[in-house]
């Protein structure tokens, strides 16, 4: 009793407005968060009540008051205007705008540490001011006089050189100090590392700092504010900031490359058929931009699909960085997901996770701007007036719940996709929320923008009211995405095939079929653990596949979602054969079928329904074969997989792969504690404008456009002569006495009569690399399987060498004989053969990948889903 009245009488010395604070524990931090009146650093800042993540309670304290949203998305007719949605978002206590009186006092990036040293504009001049394109290019004189290659190509092939091989700043300077004693005395060349890095001092883009206060994250009106205006707190010397990156300059630099709009016309070739899925393009919602001569019809206009995510910067602290990205969805899949070709247009840095209500509103602004249109030049085009949108968006599930303000994944009604409440589970000590499949409606009630709208709108309105539920349909209020024009919040927001299949059900499954956690349950099959592991590392993948394969037992803790990937649609079915029972394996297959459907490049409305169906089967009977209290949100979102490719294209199309490599690049350019932000901003705007440099300092075809091409890309590959339409030799080519059974079958198809004949190991065909089996360097890959088409029928087969006859190009081929060839698997047992084959090159389907089972010496042959996305 006596604690009791302790604690009633601190809550009265606290004051009314701190009787609504509430503390929770963060699911993936696991410690104790404070939250303040107006915000709270774990979710979306917005004044509504903050729920646990374990599920969403019916007696959540209430926080905050006073807020209505609104909202317009394009594709459910909603008839709010978006200024009342503006207005209402606008009277929230945690705003993020300034008034046009205080944009002089933005405080803009000075580059003020040693890594930039770049002449940015004053904290009195203005953002037009800003964002003027006074770029100015390193010049062009020779290194020394006589010399043919000039400054700018040398400093751009050494900071080329830097960035790959991630030298640091004092092997740099020894570096240039070492060329220069070479130079004649009158040479050119910056010997210095200050003189290096100024070198490039213009190349930054325009870039603002938004201060803010930690507690309430209210943005506050200069950088040496002692006291926040919202809460009233004292302010740290050093307040936090996060960086709003000019989108505009951005854009002007990309489309200055020769060349680069006419890329971004390459999306009307596709658009000339439907019902095929092989680019974002091709999905629903971007078809609705484009028809009745909608916004996207228009060659000048473009589109954006984004993410963010948070990247842990040293593993000694909780600092991490969270930029956000944007991709234009016009480009070719390869040509966009190139780390120059990728927007910065947001970076927050720190201890605590983003304040979306904060952080996404210079970003909506751009787009605002990018909506009315900007003007642009291009060599090709000329000055034209560009406009932009928002189609879709991509990130793992902590990090959506914060962008769209819902419930964490762990709570109820916290798929995105539908409105299904979930229930609760019990697991060992502790709980976890799952979704049981519900076989009258697997996947309904299907969530919209407008329901998400309203469903915010009821939630705030409960709130003010003080009643219960303070969550509708798992949504805790507005969200800034809800403002963007044309985007639709609840179609746009993507399914990310990276954490939910690969590193959720695939990564669960093999948990559940080889950890001791689960010993003793009828799924479980840790004693085989060492002969899956026999069979895994003896497979011998492509040279596609970046990482060899991995021990479950030792290393599956390590493993990355690429190694998941190729476990799920190369390693799997055949390891698992034998190992797990057969009704068990059928039921995986049904996952690794539809999964290789919804990659495919140019899968049709048919195998996408069959994927679903697929789907729906091994949803459906997930429970039996395992439990239901393992049906968590990753599994249900299966069940939404194939309507992510209608609307969006094939799952790699709007994936958080390509996202996750350049938080990979980006990180490799913080080489020190200081000034993190200034380091990442100078590396990025350096790398945004290499092709800009590279037209002005390197003249096509010579040799320093070689060597900028070899240090560019590791993988880049000497190609040799011309055989065939996007066919080449690669490698030496040599006079070759044939064997017996060679000889016979080449005497078939040829005139010529001689002993020796001009053969070849290696063939780069339509970008796709064949090894044959005399290739002896390499051991541990096999690049030798190909497909080919015999009689409308296909076959596969293992090249042995290549050879010419009559100016005619052809492949000794061992056979794999696939006696029960289905065109829906993706992987069929075949047989060897020793019995050889000779093969035109130009009846080559595609290369394929042989998996050997050691111990059973059985075969596989697996089917690559696309091309396009690298591993």
């Amino acid at each position: 009793m006596q604690l009791g009245k302790m604690a009633s009488e601190s809550k009265k010395r606290r004051g009314p407005y701190k009787q609504r604070k509430k503390y929770e524990c963060d699911s993936e931090s696991e410690e104790e968060i404070r939250v303040s009146y107006v915000g709270e650093n774990k979710e979306i800042h917005r004044p509504l009540q903050f729920e646990t993540d374990t599920d969403s309670s019916e007696e959540e304290t209430i926080l905050f008051e006073d807020q209505v949203v609104n909202n317009q998305t394009s594709s459910d007719n909603e008839s709010v205007s978006n200024e009342e949605i503006r207005s209402i978002l606008e009277e929230t206590p945690l705003h993020v705008t300034l008034n046009e009186n205080d944009l002089t006092e933005r405080h803009v990036f000075s580059g003020d540490s040693d890594i930039s040293d770049t002449d940015c504009p004053s904290d009195s001049e203005s953002e037009e001011h800003l964002q003027s394109d006074s770029e100015a290019y390193p010049d062009n004189e020779p290194l020394y006089p006589g010399a043919k290659l000039n400054v700018g190509a040398f400093m751009l092939l050494l900071a080329t050189f830097v960035t790959r091989y991630n030298l640091p700043g004092d092997a740099i300077e020894n570096f240039l100090r070492i060329i220069a004693l070479v130079l004649p005395a009158e040479h050119a060349l910056k010997t210095t590392l200050y003189s290096y890095k100024k070198y490039f001092r213009n190349l930054k883009n325009p870039l603002i700092k938004h201060f803010y206060c930690s507690y309430c994250y209210n943005v506050l009106p200069c950088s040496n504010t002692t006291e926040c205006d919202k809460c009233k707190k004292r302010l740290p010397k050093e307040n936090n900031y996060f960086i709003d990156i000019s989108l505009k300059n951005q854009l002007c630099a990309l489309f200055s490359i020769e060349n680069f709009y006419s890329r971004l016309q390459e999306r009307f070739k596709l658009l000339s058929s439907n019902n095929i899925f092989r680019d974002v393009i091709d999905g629903s919602l971007y078809r609705t931009l484009v028809q009745n001569n909608g916004p996207l019809s228009n060659p000048d206009n473009i589109s954006f699909t984004f993410n963010t995510d948070g990247a842990p910067v040293f593993k000694s602290s909780k600092t991490s960085i969270w930029p956000i990205y944007l991709m234009i969805n016009e480009l070719p899949y390869r040509m966009r997901i190139r780390k120059e070709n990728m927007l910065l247009v947001g970076l927050w840095f720190g201890k605590l996770k983003p304040a979306m209500n904060t952080f996404l509103k210079p970003f909506l602004k751009s787009m605002e701007i990018l909506n009315k249109g900007i003007e642009l030049y291009s060599p090709e085009r000329g000055t034209f007036t560009l406009r932009g949108w928002l189609l879709c968006g991509t990130a793992d599930l902590p990090a959506r719940s914060l962008l769209c303000n819902s419930v964490q994944y762990n709570g109820s009604y916290s798929c995105w996709k539908c409105t299904q409440r979930g229930e609760t589970a019990q697991v060992g000590r502790g709980h976890t929320h799952v979704f049981p499949y519900i076989a009258e409606n697997p996947k309904g009630p299907i969530r919209t923008g407008l329901s998400v709208i309203n469903d915010a709108k009821e939630a705030i309105r409960n709130q003010q009211n003080k009643i219960n539920p303070k969550t509708i349909n798992g949504i805790k209020g507005p969200t800034w995405l809800e403002c963007f024009p044309k985007f639709n919040i609840a179609s746009g927001i993507a399914i990310d095939y990276m954490h939910g299949l690969l590193l959720g059900v695939q990564k669960l499954l093999l948990r559940l079929w080889f950890s001791t956690d689960f010993s003793g349950e009828r799924f479980n099959h840790y004693g085989e653990i060492s002969k899956v592991d026999k069979r895994l590392i003896s497979i011998k993948p492509t040279l596609d596949i970046s990482r060899l394969p991995r021990t479950i037992e030792n290393e599956l803790k390590y493993w990355k979602a690429k190694e998941f990937r190729s476990f799920l649609l190369y390693y799997g079915v055949p390891v698992l054969n034998g190992i797990i029972p057969r009704q068990y394996l059928y039921h995986y297959l049904n996952l690794v079928n539809a999964s290789h459907i919804l990659l495919k490049y140019g899968s049709t409305k048919e195998e996408v329904d069959n994927a679903e169906k697929m789907l729906f089967r091994f949803c459906r009977d997930f429970s039996y074969f395992y439990d239901a209290k393992f049906m968590t949100l990753n599994v249900h979102q299966l069940l939404h997989m194939a309507d992510s490719v209608r609307e969006l294209g094939p799952l790699y199309s709007h994936s958080c792969f390509p996202f996750e490599d350049k938080n990979g690049f980006v990180l490799k350019l913080i080489r020190g504690t200081q000034n993190i932000d200034d380091q990442i901003i100078g590396g990025i705007s350096f790398v945004q404008k290499i092709p800009e440099l590279r037209a002005y300092c390197i003249e096509k075809g010579s040799p320093e456009d070689d060597l900028y091409t070899e240090l560019e890309r590791s993988d880049t590959v000497k190609r040799g002569e011309k055989i065939g339409n996007d066919i080449f030799i690669l490698g030496a080519v040599k006079l070759k006495e044939l064997s017996g059974d060679e000889y016979y079958l080449i005497a078939r198809h040829s005139c010529t009569h001689t002993d020796t004949f001009v053969c070849f190991n290696r063939l780069d065909f339509k970008g796709m690399l064949i090894y044959g089996l005399d290739y002896l360097r390499m051991s541990k890959r096999d690049n030798s399987v190909i497909s080919w088409s015999f009689n409308n029928q296909t076959r596969f087969g293992q090249v042995k060498h290549f050879i010419c006859a009559d100016d005619k190009y052809f492949a000794f081929v061992y056979e794999l004989v696939c006696k029960n060839y289905d065109t829906t698997s993706s992987i069929l047992a075949v047989e060897t053969s020793s019995d050889l084959q000779l093969v035109p090159v130009s009846d080559f389907i595609e290369q394929c990948m042989i998996v050997t089972i050691s111990d059973t010496n059985q075969s596989y042959v697996c089917k690559f889903p696309n091309r396009i996305e690298s591993d």
